[in-house]
């Protein structure tokens, strides 16, 4: 028995949207900020500032989601590897304005 058509296209459908959706991810993200040019250098005072004002104005589920993915961030690599100096900084910042939100 063939497969009905509207599945079919559906899957296909889903398939170049995801592939669209890639594409426009690795665009993205090669736009992302690079907040310093050697992976040893933490951030400086300035750049740290920014960062908890621009944490302190998120909502409650958005700070959530970057404190999540700043987590993921640091975790060891699969070879040991600490994580670096800036994500440490990231994933804290992220911290001490949650735990502000949530008071």
């Amino acid at each position: 028995m063939l497969p009905n058509w509207r599945v079919c296209f559906f899957e296909l459908h889903n398939r170049r949207q995801s592939s669209r959706i890639v594409g426009e991810d690795k665009a993205n993200m090669a736009n992302r900020p690079e907040f310093s040019r050697s992976p040893g250098v933490p951030l400086s005072a300035a750049d740290l500032a920014e960062l908890r004002q621009r944490y302190a104005m998120l909502s409650l589920p958005s700070l959530q989601q970057v404190y999540t993915d700043a987590w993921e961030r640091c975790k060891l690599e699969r070879n040991g590897r600490p994580p670096r100096a800036e994500q440490i900084q990231v994933l804290v910042a992220a911290w001490k304005i949650l735990r502000k939100a949530e008071k």
